[in-house]
């Protein structure tokens, strides 16, 4: 469960969030739709502690993010937090499956464990054939795979997608779309997804519609 309570966020003299208060239940798909400035990829990154609050609290799963300091956001995020941006951000001097297992060595697991682990998740996502290739020599739904792989990596409770299928054809922003929800189906895990993306925002469990920084339908 994910309880954001009375959240705050501003840039200087610009109010992006004003008073944003949810309950977001585990093993769901929830998708954050709304004008551009609407303050969407500003409430993602505080549900993914990569910014901090100025006023409210959020809680994952018990945990008050508010509470830890900056090493302790970093391990919780590493462990509990997989991210799918919209241009994948993968680095390109290394291989997909380098890619992949970054996430795990950073949490301490060997150079062997997880390289293996890296291995099952492009198996899963069919792309065991591309793990050698660099992000260069992938098309761009392979290359969102791989980011979807990368995100998987360490298991976590909670999915964070901004704008993942923005630069995707039709076909492969729907096998990403289906793709979403099979993880939710297969291994319980919460994705909140921010999209422009209509048909993905239909779908999805549930719709949070922001507009000038707060919460105005459901």
């Amino acid at each position: 469960m994910i309880e954001i309570r009375n959240v705050e966020k501003s840039y200087g003299n610009l109010h992006v969030l004003k008073d944003i208060s949810l309950k977001i239940e585990n093993s769901k798909v929830v998708t954050i739709v709304g004008p551009s400035g609407a303050g969407k990829t500003t409430l993602l990154h505080l549900i993914g502690t990569l910014d901090r609050a100025d006023h409210g609290e959020i809680v994952i799963d018990g945990v008050n993010t508010a509470s830890l300091n900056d090493n302790q956001l970093s391990e919780f995020r590493n462990r509990h937090i997989g991210f799918v941006y919209q241009f994948h951000h993968l680095l390109p001097e290394f291989s997909a499956i380098e890619n992949v297992a970054l996430p795990a060595m950073i949490a301490g697991k060997s150079r062997k464990e997880a390289l293996a682990h890296a291995k099952e998740l492009l198996d899963f996502l069919k792309l065991a054939d591309r793990a050698e290739h660099k992000p260069g020599q992938l098309s761009g739904g392979e290359q969102q795979r791989v980011a979807v792989a990368r995100a998987l990596m360490n298991n976590p409770e909670l999915i964070l997608a901004d704008e993942p299928s923005g630069n995707l054809d039709t076909d492969n922003a729907k096998k990403l779309h289906q793709l979403f929800f099979d993880l939710r189906d297969q291994f319980h895990q919460t994705f909140i997804i921010v999209t422009h993306n209509e048909e993905l925002a239909a779908l999805s469990d549930r719709k949070i519609v922001l507009q000038d920084g707060r919460v105005i339908t459901e």
